[in-house]
């Protein structure tokens, strides 16, 4: 994303979005669902009308974790240098969390993801 003036998400030969590496970021207009920066986990959210299922995204460092939260068991985590980047599954849904400094929860453990801006 630093090298481009525009970005152009494909699927199945598709183009999903056009735009600035930024726009992209902040403003998604498709879901991924591979581990670029452009991915967000994707959570079911509550319906908005009866029948109508809507998709939430969160990033992963607009995550946290906390003392009251999304309850997640963590099954991988990556140290990298100033940042560990916290792999955990809540129910069926795998998520991701960025920490900064030297903090890291143990494998298995059990902690609490809590949206909000990093």
């Amino acid at each position: 994303m630093t090298l481009a003036d525009r970005v152009v998400p494909m699927r199945d030969g598709d183009i999903q979005q056009i735009g600035a590496p930024m726009a992209l970021h902040e403003r998604p207009v498709i879901r991924l669902s591979d581990d670029s920066d452009l991915a967000l986990p994707a959570l079911a959210a509550a319906a908005v009308e009866p029948g109508q299922a809507d998709v939430l995204g969160i990033r992963p460092e607009h995550l946290s974790i906390g003392a009251d939260g999304l309850t997640a068991r963590v099954t991988d985590h990556e140290r990298l240098g100033a940042e560990t980047r916290v792999f955990a599954r809540a129910g069926e849904q795998d998520m991701t969390c960025v920490l900064y400094g030297a903090a890291s929860p143990a494998l298995d453990e059990a902690i609490a993801l809590v949206p909000g801006a990093a």
